[in-house]
C-alpha cells in the first residue's frame, strides 16, 4: 500500500516583522528630512534678499550681496568692465580679399540697474517650490549672467560702414526732387549694396556679452538694398503749395507776402514717372496760380483812404481832459484785420488808478460827483460815431442815461463802465483798418479810421425825436447857503429828457442815398435844476419848512447850445463838415428835440457821460446810477 500524499506546508518568512517596519520608517524619515531641508532652502531663497551664491555678472561676483550692494559694486567696476576689450569681425565683399573691422569695448556699456536687478531676481522667478532647486544649482554650478549690453556711442559703427560703403561705391541712391524753373525734376533712386547696420550692431553686442575670443568673431556680408519707396502722391503732398493773398500777421500786424500756388497733375504725370528708369530724371511741368493782388499793391493800398473822421470838443477839469487823452493813447494805432472785433474796455480798461486814470465828475444817484476815469466815454462815443460814418458793424453799444451834449446827433453816444457795458465793433471791410485818435491843445478830440475804400459809400447818422421831457427848477433848503441868497446846485444841473430813433443813411460817392437803416431807439432821462436857499428864506420861496415841501418852476428852453458842444464829422468818401447845434440833427421831416435850458447867472452848464444804473454789478449792489464822466462849469 502506497503512502498518501499530504499538503505542502506554507513557507514562513525568515525576516522578523519588526525589522521590516524599521527600514520603512527609516526611509520615510529620510524622505521627510530631505523634504524639510528642501522646503527650508525654498524658504531661505524666498525670505532672503541676497543674490544667490556663486552668481556673477560679466565676471563680477555678486553672490551674497543685496541688490543695492550689487548695484554699488557694478557701478565701481563699470568703467573697467569692457575697457581694453575688442571685437574683430570680418567683412566679405566678394572680392577674395580679407577685410576686418575692430570695435573697441570703450563704446560698450552695461545698464547696471538692470544687471543688479537681474542678479537679485535670479532663482526667484518661479514658484516657491522651485526656489530650493535654484539655490542648489547656484551652489554646485553657479550662475554666470550675461545681461544685455548697449552702445554708449554707436556712431563709431555707423561711421565705419558708411565710410566703407562710400569708398566702395556700394550705397543706395534715394529718390530726390527739386524745382528747376517751372519744372519739377525728380531724380529717381537706384538700388545699391549696403549693410544691415542694426543687425551688425546686435551681433557686436552679443559678442561682447558672450566674452567671445574668436577672431574674427563673426562675418558680415553686404546685401542689395532698394531705395525707399517714393510715390508721386507723396511728392505732390510736399510740392503742392496753396495760393494765398498778401495779408497782415494777426500778432505782429506786419505784411505777410503773397504766396504763389504750386501744383501738378498727378494722373497725367504717372505714366511718365513709371516709364523713367531707376537712376534717371523725370521732368514734370508745374502749374502756378497767383494772387490777383501783389504784395506791393497790397502794401501800398493799406490805410490809404480815410473811411471816417470825427471830432468832438472836450470840456471840464484838467483831470477829465487827462483821462480822455490817456484813453486816446491806448486806442491810437490800433489795427484790426478783416473780421476782427474791437473792444474799448480791452484796450482802455481797467478803469481805475492802476491804469493811470484820475478822478473827474460823474453821475451817482443822479448827482455829479468825482469818479475815477471820468471822461473816457467821450472817446468811446466819438469813436462810435466814426464807425457809423465808416459803415462798420456794431457788435455792442449802450447809450448813456443823459444826453451827453458833445455830439451833433443825439443817440450816437456809447457808454462804457467796468467790464460791462463795453463798446465793440467789427472790421466788416475786406482790408485792415487803423484807428488814429488824439486830443489836441485846443481841447478837440480827433478820431480817424483809415482803411481801403472799395465801395465809395459812407454813412450819415441822423435821428427822429419822438418825445421830450422839459426839466423843472426845484428849490431846496440848505443851511450852508447865506440868508438872503441862492445857489445853483452844481451836482444837479438841468438836462432835457428825450426819446430818439437813430437811423443811418448810406450815401455813395455821387451823393445818392443808396440805403437807410434803422439802428436803435434811445431814451435819455431828464434832470431837474436845483436851486439852494437858506431855510430862513422859506417863506420867500413858498416852501413849507415843516414838511420840506418845495415849489417848482418850469425852465425855459434855449435856442442855442454852449460853445463846448461843437463837433464835426468828415467821412472820406464824401468829405463834409457837420456843425452841431443845440437841436439834435434830424431828418427834414422830423420834429426837433427840446434842448437843455440855457443857465441863468446862478445856473450851471455841464457835459456828461453817464452809464445806465441797471447795467453794472456795482450799480446793482449799491442801487446807484454809476456814471462814467462829467464836468460841471459854473457860468457866472
Amino acid at each position: 500500500m502506497g503512502k498518501k500524499e499530504g499538503k505542502r506546508a506554507a513557507q514562513v518568512s525568515t525576516v522578523p516583522i519588526p525589522k521590516m517596519r524599521k527600514y520603512t520608517i527609516l526611509i520615510a524619515a529620510v524622505i521627510v528630512a530631505v523634504v524639510v531641508v528642501y522646503l527650508c532652502l525654498c524658504a531661505y531663497v524666498s525670505a532672503s534678499s541676497a543674490v544667490l551664491p556663486r552668481t556673477s555678472t560679466q565676471g563680477i561676483a555678486l553672490g551674497g550681496l543685496t541688490q543695492e550692494e550689487a548695484l554699488q559694486k557694478l557701478d565701481e567696476s563699470a568703467a573697467e568692465m569692457f575697457a581694453g576689450r575688442e571685437i574683430t569681425f570680418a567683412v566679405d565683399l566678394g572680392d577674395g580679399e580679407a577685410h576686418t573691422l575692430t570695435v573697441s569695448g570703450d563704446s560698450i556699456s552695461l545698464n547696471i540697474e538692470e544687471a543688479a536687478e537681474e542678479a537679485a531676481q535670479t532663482g526667484r522667478e518661479g514658484s516657491f517650490l522651485t526656489r530650493g532647486a535654484s539655490l542648489l544649482k547656484a551652489l554646485f554650478v553657479g550662475n554666470q549672467l550675461k545681461p544685455d549690453v548697449t552702445f554708449s556711442d554707436d556712431s563709431q559703427i555707423e561711421d565705419l560702414f558708411n565710410n566703407l560703403t562710400q569708398e566702395l561705391a556700394l550705397g543706395v541712391v534715394e529718390t530726390s526732387y527739386e524745382r528747376v524753373g517751372d519744372d519739377l525734376v525728380i531724380h529717381k533712386g537706384s538700388a545699391g549694396q549696403g549693410f544691415q547696420i542694426e543687425e551688425i550692431k546686435a551681433q557686436i553686442l552679443d559678442a561682447f556679452r558672450a566674452d567671445s575670443v574668436d577672431n574674427p568673431a563673426f562675418t558680415v556680408y553686404p546685401t542689395v538694398i532698394d531705395p525707399q519707396p517714393c510715390t508721386l502722391e507723396e511728392i505732390y503732398d510736399v510740392v503742392y503749395t496753396e495760393m494765398t493773398d498778401p495779408t497782415l500777421d494777426p500778432t505782429t500786424k506786419e505784411v505777410v507776402p503773397a504766396v504763389a500756388g504750386v501744383s501738378f497733375d498727378v494722373a497725367a504725370a504717372q505714366p511718365l514717372y513709371d516709364a523713367t528708369p531707376d537712376g534717371e530724371d523725370c521732368i514734370i511741368a508745374l502749374t502756378f496760380t497767383y494772387s490777383t493782388v501783389t504784395t506791393e499793391q497790397y502794401t501800398g493800398g493799406l490805410y490809404k483812404d480815410v473811411l471816417a473822421e470825427t471830432k468832438s470838443t472836450c470840456s471840464g477839469s484838467s483831470s477829465r481832459l487827462a483821462n480822455i487823452a490817456l484813453a486816446a493813447s491806448f486806442v491810437d494805432g490800433t489795427i484790426l484785420l478783416p473780421g476782427e472785433t474791437f473792444s474799448y474796455t480791452a484796450l482802455c480798461g481797467p478803469y481805475d488808478t492802476s491804469k493811470g486814470y484820475q478822478k473827474a465828475g460823474a453821475y451817482v444817484n443822479g448827482k455829479t460827483v468825482d469818479t475815477t476815469a471820468g471822461g473816457i466815454c467821450q472817446l468811446s462815443s466819438t469813436l462810435y460815431w466814426a464807425t457809423l460814418v465808416a459803415n462798420l458793424e456794431t457788435v455792442e453799444r449802450k447809450a448813456h442815461v443823459y444826453n451827453v451834449g458833445y455830439l451833433p446827433v443825439v443817440g450816437t453816444d456809447a457808454t462804457v463802465y467796468g467790464s460791462s457795458p463795453d463798446f465793440k465793433f467789427k472790421n466788416s471791410t475786406d482790408y485792415p483798418i487803423k484807428i488814429s485818435c488824439y486830443k489836441d491843445d485846443s481841447r478837440v478830440l480827433h478820431v480817424t479810421i483809415y482803411g481801403t475804400d472799395t465801395t465809395g459809400i459812407h454813412g450819415e447818422p441822423y435821428n427822429k425825436v419822438t418825445a421830450t421831457v422839459t426839466p423843472k427848477t426845484v428849490y431846496e433848503a440848505d443851511a450852508s447857503v447865506p440868508v438872503g441868497t441862492t445857489k445853483a446846485d452844481p451836482e444837479r444841473t438841468a438836462y432835457t429828457g428825450m426819446t430818439v430813433e437813430v437811423y443811418l443813411k448810406l450815401i455813395d460817392k455821387n451823393g445818392t442815398v443808396v440805403e437807410t437803416k434803422y439802428l436803435h431807439t434811445d431814451t435819455f432821462k431828464s434832470r431837474d435844476r436845483v436851486i439852494l436857499y437858506n431855510p430862513a428864506d422859506a417863506a420867500k420861496y413858498g416852501t413849507d419848512t415843516s414838511t420840506s415841501t418845495t415849489t417848482t418852476a418850469t425852465a425855459s428852453p434855449s435856442p442855442s447850445p454852449s460853445a463846448s458842444a461843437a463837433a464835426t464829422a468828415s467821412p472820406s468818401a464824401t468829405p463834409a463838415t457837420t456843425t452841431p447845434t443845440a437841436t439834435p440833427a434830424t431828418d427834414t421831416d422830423t420834429p426837433t428835440a427840446t434842448p437843455t435850458p440855457v443857465p441863468s447867472a446862478t445856473q450851471a452848464v455841464e457835459t456828461a457821460d453817464v452809464s445806465d444804473s441797471s447795467t453794472t454789478a456795482t450799480e446793482a449792489q449799491t442801487g446807484t446810477d454809476t456814471t462814467d464822466t462829467t464836468t460841471a462849469i459854473e457860468v457866472e
